[in-house]
C-alpha cells in the first residue's frame, strides 16, 4: 500500500523531513508550495499523481469536514473523517466514514 502525506503549510515540508517522518510516505505534497488549497481538486489529483495511481483508487483520510473529506469526495477519492479534531459543520451530513483514531481505520480496508 503507498501512503502520501499532504500538509497545507510550505515551511512544514522542511519540519517534515526534519522529522524524519517523510520516510513514512511516498509522496509528500505540501499545498503552501504547489500554491493550491484544500479543497481544490487539483491538489488531490496532484497527490494521486505523485503516487501513480488513479484518484478513485485513492484512499483519503483528513479532519476537517470541508477541505479534507469533502475536497477528496468531490475529487472522486473514498474519504475517511477522523472526528475529534474539527466539528461537523451546520447543516451537513454525517460523512459515511468516520473514524476517531487511525487505528480505526484498519476495519474499513
Amino acid at each position: 500500500m503507498l501512503k502520501g502525506l499532504m500538509d497545507f503549510f510550505t515551511p512544514s515540508l522542511a519540519t517534515i523531513k526534519a522529522l524524519g517522518f517523510d520516510d513514512y510516505f511516498d509522496a509528500v505534497v505540501c499545498s503552501g508550495a504547489l500554491g493550491i488549497k484544500k479543497p481544490d481538486s487539483r491538489i488531490f489529483e496532484h497527490a494521486a499523481s505523485e503516487l501513480s495511481v488513479a484518484v478513485d483508487s485513492c484512499c483519503y483520510i483528513g479532519d476537517h469536514y470541508i477541505n479534507d473529506y469533502q475536497g477528496a469526495r468531490e475529487c472522486g477519492m473514498q474519504a475517511f473523517w477522523l472526528e475529534g479534531f474539527q466539528s461537523l459543520p451546520e447543516g451537513q451530513s454525517r460523512p459515511e466514514f468516520t473514524i476517531n483514531r487511525l487505528e480505526d481505520l484498519c476495519q474499513h480496508l
